[in-house]
C-alpha cells in the first residue's frame, strides 16, 4: 500500500485485493506486537492507522500476526453495504489476484470481520505516485527514470490485456514508484473484463459521483483527462483506452501539465480534443520528437486511427531510450526550423533575432549536419547585429561601472600615497602652512569622494565634475606651493589622462577646461600680483624660487626626483590597470569566439 499520507492528510487510492475466504476477523493493532505467534482463534490481522481512501474503502496499515510481516488491509465502508457493491468490492480484490505480475500488487487473502465488513489483504507499498513525483517538480527523479518506470507500467497493463482486463483508470495518481525500483498499477476497481457483462451506474445508484479530477462512478467510470472519447461517451472500450491513458500519463511527464483540462469543460475537452503533441505545450528543444509522436499515436481521438496496444507504446518508450532515433523525422524538423530562423532573421529586429536563434539551435540540435543550420548559427553568434539588444547594453553599462570602481580605488590610493612625502618637509623650510593644511584637505576630500563613488553601484555621475573640480583645485595648491612650473605640468598631464580614460567618464571638454584653468590660474595669479612671484625670466633663463617652500639647493635635487619617480609610478600604474582590463576583455572575447567557432564548425 502507499506510504502514509504526510501531515495526516487524505489520499486517494482506491487499490484492489483478492477476496477467498472468511476465516479471519480484525482485531485492534498493537504497536508494540512483532512477529506474534499463530493464534487460535482466527484473530489473524491487527489494523493500524489509515494509509488512503478510496471509492469504495479505506485502507489501513496492518499486521500479519501468523507470518509476522506488515501489510495492507483494505475494508469495504459501512457495516451494511448493498450486496451489489459488496459484490463488486470483492470483484476488484479478483480482478487484481489474478494478475499475477510484478508490477502489480499481490493478493495475499480476503476475509469478512468481526462487523461483518468485507476486506482483502494486501502488500504493504511505500513510495509516492507518479502525480506526487511529477508536482513536485525537483531533481530527484530524473526523466528518463520517470521514462523507464513507465516501460513497466506499460508491460504490466499489456499483461493485464492479455488476461482480457482492461484497467480503464490509468492516471499518474494510480501508479506508484517504490523506494527501490519498484514500479506497482494501482486502483482496479473499475477493471473490465472482456466478455463480461459492462456494470452500469444504475447498479449502484447509492455510490456518489466524485469530482472531475477524481475517479468517476456515475455514467462514466474513469478519470477525465485520461479517458479516450469513447470511454466518455459511455461506449464499450478495449485495449486501446488504456494506450490512450499512457499517452496523456507520457504528456505529464514531458510538460508537467495535464493534456486535457480538469473542471467545467473536462468533458467537451475531451470529445473534441485531438492528438497530444508535448511540443505544442513546452519548448520543443525540451520534448524529443520521437516521444512528441508517440505519445501522438496514443492519444488519437478516433479509437482506429490509436496506436493499438500497450505492448507498442513500451517498445517505443524502449527504443527512445536504447537511443535509436527516426533520424528522418529529425532532419525534417531541423529544415522547418531553420526556415523558420531565417524567417525571423529576416526581420531584422532584435526581438526576433532571439527568436531566430532559438530556432536555428532547435534545428542544430536535431541534425547537427544540417549545414544550412551551422551557417546560421555561426551568422547569428560571430556577426556583430545592426541594432544592440538592450541586454547588451546593460551588460556592458554594468561592466563599466564595475570597472569605474576599480580606478576609483587606485586614484584613492594614488591620493593618499602623496602623505608618504610628509617627511621630506623635514629637509624644507615652510613659510605658508596654511598651504600645506589646503593641500591637506583637498587629498583626504578627494579620496574621500572617489571611495564613495567606488562603493556605488550606479555610474559616477554628476560626482565626476565634483571630484574634477577637487582635482583641479589641489593641482593649482600644489603649484602655489612649488611653482606652476615645477612639479605641476608632470600632474596635470596624468591627472587628465585618468579622468579621461575613466570608464564613465562623458565629458572630455570639462576635463580638458578644467586642467588648462589648473595651469593657467596660478600663472595668471603671480603675473598679476595676487600671489608672490616663484618663478621670472632673464633673456633665455627661466628661474624658479618657490616662496611657500623653500629647499635648500643641496636637497632640491633629490626631492625633485622623487616627486618625478613618484609621478612615473602614479602613470605606470594607471596604464598598467588599463592594459590589464583591456587584455582581460580580448581574452574573454577571444575564448567566446573561439568555443562558438567549435560549436558550429
Amino acid at each position: 500500500m502507499a506510504q502514509p499520507p504526510r501531515g495526516g492528510e487524505e489520499t486517494q487510492l482506491d487499490t484492489l485485493l483478492a477476496p477467498a475466504r472468511t476465516l479471519d476477523s480484525i482485531t485492534p493493532f498493537d504497536p508494540t506486537l512483532d512477529g506474534a505467534p499463530l493464534t487460535n482463534d482466527g484473530q489473524r490481522y491487527q489494523l493500524g492507522a489509515i494509509i488512503g481512501r478510496g471509492g469504495m474503502g479505506e485502507v489501513r496499515l496492518a499486521r500479519d500476526t501468523w507470518i509476522g510481516r506488515d501489510v495492507a488491509v483494505k475494508v469495504l465502508r459501512g457495516e451494511r453495504s448493498p450486496a451489489e457493491l459488496v459484490a463488486r468490492f470483492r470483484r476488484e480484490a479478483r480482478v487484481q489476484g489474478r494478475l499475477e505480475h510484478p508490477a502489480i500488487v499481490p493478493v495475499h487473502d480476503i476475509g469478512t470481520d468481526a462487523d461483518g465488513r468485507a476486506f482483502f489483504v494486501m502488500k504493504r507499498l511505500t513510495g509516492a505516485t507518479l502525480a506526487e513525483i511529477i508536482a513536485e517538480r525537483g531533481t530527484r527523479w530524473s526523466r528518463r527514470t520517470l521514462l523507464t518506470r513507465l516501460v513497466d507500467v506499460c508491460q504490466a497493463i499489456a499483461f493485464a490485456h492479455t488476461r482480457g482486463v482492461i484497467h480503464r483508470d490509468l492516471k499518474p495518481g494510480n501508479i506508484m514508484l517504490g523506494d527501490f525500483g519498484e514500479v506497482y498499477v494501482l486502483d482496479w476497481g473499475i477493471a473490465r473484463i472482456i466478455g463480461e457483462e459492462p456494470t452500469t451506474s444504475a447498479a449502484h445508484p447509492d455510490v456518489a459521483i466524485d469530482d472531475v479530477t477524481k475517479t468517476q462512478t456515475g455514467s462514466v467510470l474513469g478519470t477525465l483527462g485520461y479517458m479516450p472519447p469513447e470511454q466518455v461517451r459511455g461506449e464499450a472500450v478495449d485495449p486501446s483506452a488504456d494506450v490512450y491513458a499512457l499517452g496523456c500519463i507520457l504528456f505529464e511527464i514531458l510538460t508537467g501539465a495535464s493534456a486535457l483540462p480538469i473542471g467545467d469543460r473536462a468533458f467537451e475537452a475531451t470529445l473534441d480534443a485531438i492528438a497530444h503533441r508535448p511540443r505544442e505545450r513546452a519548448p520543443a528543444a525540451e520534448v524529443p520528437p520521437e516521444l512528441d509522436e508517440l505519445c501522438a499515436a496514443a492519444t488519437a481521438p478516433v479509437r482506429d486511427d490509436r496506436l493499438a496496444t500497450a505492448k507498442a507504446f513500451a517498445a517505443g518508450l524502449q527504443r527512445y531510450l536504447d537511443g535509436d532515433r527516426d533520424d528522418a523525422q529529425r532532419r525534417e524538423l531541423a529544415i522547418s526550423h531553420v526556415t523558420a530562423a531565417k524567417a525571423l532573421l529576416a526581420q531584422a529586429s532584435v526581438a526576433t533575432r532571439g527568436d531566430a536563434m532559438l530556432e536555428a539551435g532547435r534545428a542544430l540540435a536535431l541534425d547537427r549536419t544540417n549545414r544550412d543550420a551551422q551557417a546560421l548559427i555561426a551568422q547569428l553568434l560571430l556577426e556583430r547585429p545592426a541594432e544592440v539588444p538592450p541586454e547588451v547594453d546593460a551588460a556592458i553599462e554594468a561592466a563599466r561601472v564595475e570597472a569605474g570602481s576599480v580606478q576609483l580605488r587606485t586614484a584613492v590610493k594614488t591620493n593618499l600615497a602623496y602623505f608618504l612625502a610628509a617627511p621630506l618637509l623635514l629637509l624644507t623650510e615652510v613659510r605658508a602652512p596654511s598651504v600645506l593644511l589646503v593641500i591637506a584637505g583637498l587629498l583626504l576630500a578627494t579620496a574621500a569622494l572617489f571611495t564613495f563613488g567606488a562603493r556605488r553601484a550606479k555610474p559616477v555621475g554628476r560626482l565626476m565634475y565634483l571630484g574634477l573640480f577637487l582635482q583641479c583645485s589641489l593641482l593649482v595648491a600644489i603649484a602655489v606651493l612649488f611653482s606652476p612650473f615645477l612639479l605641476l605640468p608632470g600632474l596635470a598631464a596624468i591627472s587628465v589622462t585618468a579622468f579621461a580614460t575613466h570608464p564613465t567618464s562623458n565629458v572630455p571638454f570639462a576635463i580638458i577646461a578644467m586642467h588648462v584653468l589648473a595651469l593657467v590660474t596660478p600663472i595668471a595669479a603671480e603675473l598679476l600680483g595676487i600671489l608672490p612671484h616663484t618663478f621670472s625670466t632673464s633673456g633665455a633663463t627661466l628661474s624658479i624660487s618657490p616662496w611657500a617652500l623653500v629647499i635648500p639647493a643641496v636637497h632640491l635635487v633629490w626631492v625633485v626626483t622623487l616627486f618625478a619617480i613618484a609621478q612615473m609610478l602614479t602613470a605606470v600604474m594607471l596604464v598598467l590597470q588599463i592594459r590589464r582590463a583591456q587584455e582581460s576583455a580580448q581574452r574573454d572575447v577571444y575564448s567566446y569566439r573561439w568555443h562558438l567557432e567549435q560549436l558550429v564548425r
